[in-house]
C-alpha cells in the first residue's frame, strides 16, 4: 500500500527468504498462509478480486454502526476503560469475546469502540442481515460475489466480525452466524475475531 521502494525490496527479500526456508524440505504456502506470514510486516491493497465485496461489506457495516450511540444524549460517555481492556484481552487470547448484559447497557456501544480503536476493518451482522436460508442467499442479498468466510481469509488487516443482539437472530441468522464463525476457526483465519452481544435473558438459550 506504501509505493514505497525501499519496503518493496523488503518485502522481496522476505519472499525470496520463505522460498529458502520451504526449499529444502519441500513445503508450500498457499494465498492465505503466504498473508498470514507477511499481514503483520507490511500494508497490502486488497485481493483484486474481493475490492468491490469490500466496499459493499464496509459500507453497511459502517450504516449498522453509525445507528449505535456511544455516549447519552450525546454528551456523556459512559466509563468503560476496564471492560474495555477486558474485551481486547480475551480477543487477542481466544479470538472470540461474548458480551451479555441487559437491554440498554451498552453492549453494542462497547463493540462499537473496540472496532473502532483496534481493528481496521469490522463486518457488523445484525439479525435482518443474516436471516437467509444460505450463505449463499447472504451474499446475494448483500451484493457479494464470493463466499464471505473466503473474503475474510484473505483479508490484507486484522479484522473483527460483530454479531450485535443475537438475542434477536431468528433460527436461520443463528444457523448462518454458526456458520460462519466455524469455518472461520476451522481455517485458522487468526487475523479474524468474533464479538457477540446478547441479552442476559438470552444467554442460556442462545
Amino acid at each position: 500500500t506504501s509505493g514505497d521502494a525501499g519496503e518493496a525490496r523488503d518485502l522481496w527479500d522476505r519472499l525470496v527468504g520463505i522460498a529458502d526456508e520451504k526449499r529444502p524440505v519441500g513445503g508450500s504456502l498457499d494465498l492465505r498462509e503466504l498473508l498470514a506470514t507477511l499481514r503483520n510486516c507490511f500494508g497490502f491493497r486488497d485481493h483484486f478480486d474481493f475490492r468491490t465485496d469490500w466496499e459493499m461489506i464496509l459500507r453497511r457495516s459502517r450504516d449498522a454502526m453509525a445507528d449505535v450511540e456511544t455516549r447519552i444524549a450525546s454528551l456523556a460517555q459512559l466509563p468503560t476503560s476496564e471492560d474495555r481492556a477486558s474485551i481486547r484481552q480475551k480477543l487477542a487470547s481466544a479470538g472470540v469475546c461474548i458480551l451479555v448484559g441487559e437491554s440498554g447497557s451498552g453492549k453494542s456501544a462497547l463493540a462499537k469502540e473496540i472496532s473502532l480503536a483496534d481493528y481496521p476493518r469490522t463486518v457488523w451482522l445484525t439479525a435482518n442481515v443474516l436471516d437467509h436460508d444460505s450463505l449463499v442467499d447472504f451474499g446475494s442479498a448483500v451484493n457479494i460475489r464470493h463466499p464471505l468466510v473466503d473474503i475474510l481469509r484473505a483479508a490484507p488487516t486484522r479484522c473483527l466480525v460483530v454479531f450485535d443482539g443475537i438475542e434477536a437472530y431468528t433460527d436461520q441468522a443463528l444457523r448462518l452466524a454458526s456458520t460462519i464463525a466455524t469455518e472461520l476457526f476451522s481455517s485458522g483465519a487468526a487475523h479474524v475475531h468474533l464479538l457477540i452481544s446478547l441479552q442476559f435473558q438470552s444467554a442460556d438459550t442462545r
